[in-house]
């Protein structure tokens, strides 16, 4: 499902049924008093098919070198997959929110710039973003998300076991926790609202696990921003964009301002922001820095073979079930994966091996 959807054709209102949470998360449907705060309905205007109206969530605030502030959220919320045009009006609400009827008025930002999604199985992803230019008046320029508040402007890198939180469009505010980090994944997109079926592969990705009552993330949560689970000035963790069955995925935040050449708006400066390298990120979440490197190993030498095993739809590093000191590899399948221990039998049994039925990953 490429964002949350509803049909044109009958007119029906959208019944969504959604866990209770420490906020309520209709609040993120409505149309918001101006300035909007974040982590609420939107999404381009003209992001709807003969069927369906598409939207998403309007994650966090961003700048330039040259102090021009952004909305940022994924490409396929802002962009149509590839498909807008710069200039295209970012709305507040979203279609979805609005019986698929909304004018310039409701604008609150113009799409300015997205990074391209590749759908070639040569070619692989890292980011699904994209930046719409504020609108004078439109958006609280402290960068405050519903339900979150003020950001930490500096990131942090994913490490496993690591609690978070988000703010989104169809489910509010949620806990989870990092589950995996270096996860490759293919994730299905609709061809247009809706409407047809292409996937995309993404690499280096961050895996999430609810953290408490419901899912982390439903339809329409796509472009949340994904933070530190702590009270006050959060730091960012990464880019919420896909999700299947209790599973969420997110670009990591360093790999998205980078690609954007952009910074997060917030309460501190970003003046060092770095990546640690994977093994040193796993070591910084209890992960035995060598375990980890064994799993690395071993994943670069299977994993093309593993996914283009029938129902394998992705791989990462996660931890052991039995040892949360040591690295795990994870598999992560649709259903029941044939050929799938012939696969792993490259791995030798060197490292614990996980297999996790995700379901299909779609973009949410």
């Amino acid at each position: 499902m490429n964002g949350i959807k509803i049909v044109l054709a009958t007119g029906l209102s959208m019944c969504l049924l959604t866990a209770i949470y420490a906020d309520n998360p209709s609040d993120h449907q409505v149309a918001q008093a101006r300035p909007i705060q974040l982590g609420t309905s939107g999404g381009n205007i003209r992001d709807q098919s003969y069927a369906y109206c598409c939207s998403g969530t309007l994650g966090a605030l961003v700048e330039d070198r040259k102090g021009r502030l952004y909305i940022l959220s994924n490409n396929h919320v802002l962009a149509r997959t590839n498909r807008g045009q710069k200039g295209n009006p970012i709305t507040q609400p979203g279609l979805v929110d609005a019986n698929c009827s909304l004018s310039d008025s409701d604008a609150v930002a113009t799409l300015t710039r997205r990074k391209a999604l590749h759908f070639d199985r040569d070619q692989w992803n890292v980011v699904d973003c994209a930046l719409a230019q504020i609108l004078p008046g439109q958006v609280d320029t402290n960068g405050n998300i519903l339900g979150i508040g003020i950001l930490n402007a500096q990131p942090v890198a994913a490490t496993v076991g690591l609690a978070v939180k988000k703010s989104g469009r169809t489910s509010g505010v949620t806990q989870g926790v990092v589950a995996a980090v270096d996860v490759s994944i293919l994730v299905d997109y609709d061809r247009v609202c809706g409407l047809g079926t292409r996937v995309a592969l993404f690499v280096h990705q961050i895996r999430i696990t609810p953290g408490g009552f419901g899912d982390f993330s439903e339809g329409g949560d796509s472009g949340s921003l994904v933070v530190e689970d702590v009270d006050s000035c959060p730091r960012p963790v990464g880019l919420l964009f896909a999700g299947g069955n209790s599973d969420t995925f997110a670009n990591p935040i360093i790999k998205v301002l980078g690609r954007l050449k952009v910074s997060l708006v917030g309460c501190t400066s970003t003046s060092s922001v770095a990546a640690l390298p994977l093994a040193q990120s796993a070591v910084a979440g209890r992960v035995s820095a060598q375990s980890f490197a064994a799993c690395q190993s071993v994943k670069q030498a299977v994993e093309a073979d593993l996914l283009r095993t029938p129902g394998v739809v992705g791989v990462g590093i996660g931890v052991s079930d039995s040892d949360p000191t040591q690295a795990a590899l994870e598999v992560y399948s649709s259903a029941a994966a044939t050929n799938l221990s012939a696969a792993l039998s490259k791995a030798v049994r060197s490292v614990p091996v996980k297999v996790i039925q995700t379901g299909t990953i779609h973009a949410l």
